[in-house]
């Protein structure tokens, strides 16, 4: 636990807190200028993790249609990270339930993002730094996972603006992933809420971005511009 920490401080100190304000590009630049390979030390912090505990695996019950959660009004601006996170979680999950059965697979996807950010939110309320750092990197997993889809469905949007918005929303996910992997290392090894607010900021651009693919999906579907 103590060596996890301290890699996941070295990104903290790397990066100075304001990994949400540049782009991926710009963290490899500021990486490679301290002699620091980025997506080595984010495999690195990965695999100490997964030697020193790994998750409890969760038993799968049968699917059911899937119910939307009812989303709370947004939580005030000072409410506690955890209430950020969960309410991030829930709007994700009801964006996807407007996906069509041909969009099944996203659906899943979104769904498995929402369970990692309710976990986050959980381990952020208990104050359980290794969980924080597990959730975060599960987080960025499924959405990279979002991502592949994304481009898939991507590839059978006829109409060229749609399927460029969508490509993009794509890449923009894609960045935001590692950003979100980052920030709850840096949470998890400051033991403190000083950087929750970079984390919300992040979260809600994930969720934003998310809202906009659904709904580019969603028109093309229904403009019969796409080739399923």
């Amino acid at each position: 636990m103590e060596d996890l920490l301290k890699m996941a401080a070295d990104l903290s100190s790397l990066f100075g807190g304001m990994i949400d304000k540049v782009t991926m590009e710009a963290l490899r630049e500021r990486a490679a200028a301290r002699g620091v390979d980025i997506n080595t030390l984010l495999d690195e912090l990965a695999n100490l993790a997964d030697r020193k505990e790994k998750p409890k695996e969760i038993e799968k019950v049968p699917e059911l249609p899937p119910r939307p959660i009812k989303a709370a009004p947004a939580p005030a601006r000072d409410a506690p990270f955890h209430e950020h996170v969960e309410h991030a979680a829930t709007v994700i999950s009801n964006t996807a339930a407007n996906l069509t059965s041909a969009d099944d697979k996203l659906r899943q996807e979104a769904g498995s993002l929402t369970d990692q950010l309710m976990r986050l939110a959980r381990a952020a309320k208990e104050g359980n730094r290794q969980e924080i750092i597990h959730s975060g990197q599960a987080a960025s997993k499924s959405i990279r996972e979002l991502v592949k889809e994304l481009r898939r469905v991507a590839s059978t949007i006829t109409d060229k603006r749609m399927k460029d918005r969508l490509l993009w929303l794509a890449s923009m996910l894609l960045d935001l992933s590692t950003n979100m992997k980052i920030l709850c290392s840096v949470k998890a090894a400051c033991g403190s809420p000083d950087n929750d607010d970079q984390i919300v900021s992040v979260i809600n651009s994930i969720r934003n971005a998310l809202t906009e693919s659904v709904d580019t999906i969603n028109i093309a579907t229904r403009a019969k511009k796409r080739q399923v």
